[in-house]
């Protein structure tokens, strides 16, 4: 009996400790996906402006996609592009939120036409489960809400970035 209780509260402590890992933040409105949808073609230009070959932006290829969301999201960028990424309303953090807005609508596209092409009835196993795993980790890189908020207005945001 005594074994079956260890094993039991062993079990819960892993599984406690495997999902109580530290979750994103949340940093999205809706006000701040109207404001990326209406003011994309600046904001675009500012987020080209910055210098690719900045460390804390730059994305190594050997990294995991979910590490460099999380780095991407943390980089410190000019304070002239943060002001310019702020008058367009949004807001002190607008390049932490271009970062979650760009990769959660390539991981909600994605994830979409993966599902598109399977439910075809196209083979998906030859790389989709790795496909599946940079969408994953995508996901995960975005809080829930952000990435729900991003899905509702995916039309909009895809229209506007594929321009």
């Amino acid at each position: 009996m005594t074994k079956k209780i260890c094993i039991t509260v062993c079990l819960v402590l892993v599984g406690a400790f495997a999902f109580a890992q530290a979750q994103p933040r949340a940093v999205l409105s809706k006000a701040d996906i109207d404001n990326f949808v209406k003011n994309y073609a600046a904001i675009d230009e500012v987020m080209s402006s910055l210098p690719s070959g900045d460390t804390d932006i730059k994305m190594d290829d050997n990294e995991d996609i979910g590490a460099s969301v999380a780095k991407a999201r943390n980089a410190k960028i000019p304070a002239d592009a943060s002001a310019k990424l702020a008058r367009l309303g949004l807001g002190n953090n607008g390049f932490e939120k271009c970062i979650v807005i760009s990769f959660g609508t390539t991981a909600v596209f994605s994830e979409e036409m993966f599902k598109a092409f399977a439910e075809s009835g196209l083979d998906m196993n030859e790389g989709g489960s790795d496909f599946m795993k940079n969408i994953a980790a995508m996901k995960a890189a975005i809080h829930i809400n952000d990435y729900n908020l991003i899905k509702s207005r995916i039309d909009d945001l895809v229209a506007v970035m594929q321009d």
